[in-house]
């Protein structure tokens, strides 16, 4: 799944996305849900959105890729409604609640493939982990890297869900447990800590 990330570029985000004037954000280093976070959209439009779509009371911050284009509240989503939500980083926790950051290996800004709805609130999608993630938790958010977002965002629904079935490598650094307080924030949250023994 994905219950927090990282967004904390040292590259210029309007460079990243081709977005003149999209303004650079103030690093967040523990983005949960039920926050605000930014999403890109087609044709160069970004907003702010509500993470997690709340049908009948109860907030779901994830979908699956699996059966995203069968549930009925996200299959007109999938078909016109797609969007990126960037991040430097997400972290998973393993069996023990040991934290882990995973991000490219040169810590530069990837997307999460992700849904909006009417009400702007989005969905970030997950899908089966790959390695090395798939060594602390069985599913993962669609990381897409730059070369794959116009094919997430023009692509038919199967073509565009098949163009997010597999990531780029990613790294997997062990973190200390301030990251487990959403009130918590910081680059701290991302330094590796040097053994699992430091929790």
């Amino acid at each position: 799944m994905c219950g927090r990330f990282a967004l904390a570029p040292y590259e210029d985000l309007a460079g990243r996305y081709s977005i003149p004037g999209l303004p650079q954000p103030e690093p967040r280093y523990n983005i949960s849900p039920a926050q605000d976070v930014l999403c890109v959209l087609p044709d160069g439009i970004h907003e702010n959105m509500f993470w997690g779509v709340r049908p009948y009371g109860r907030s779901l911050i994830n979908a699956r890729t699996e059966t995203v284009k069968e549930k009925a509240m996200f299959a007109r989503l999938v078909e016109d409604s797609r969007c990126l939500v960037p991040a430097t980083g997400f972290y998973e926790w393993d069996s023990k609640k040991h934290p882990h950051l995973f991000r490219l290996n040169g810590g530069e800004v990837f997307s999460m493939a992700a849904l909006y709805t009417d009400r702007r609130e989005v969905i970030i999608l997950t899908r089966e982990s790959q390695a090395p993630v798939s060594e602390v938790h069985s599913r993962m958010p669609c990381v897409i890297t730059k070369e794959k977002e116009s094919e997430w965002f023009n692509s038919s629904v199967d073509d565009a869900l098949k163009s997010i079935g597999e990531g780029p490598p990613l790294e997997r650094l062990a973190v200390g447990q301030a990251v487990n307080d959403v009130k918590n924030e910081g680059p701290r949250l991302i330094e590796p800590v040097d053994t699992l023994d430091s929790f």
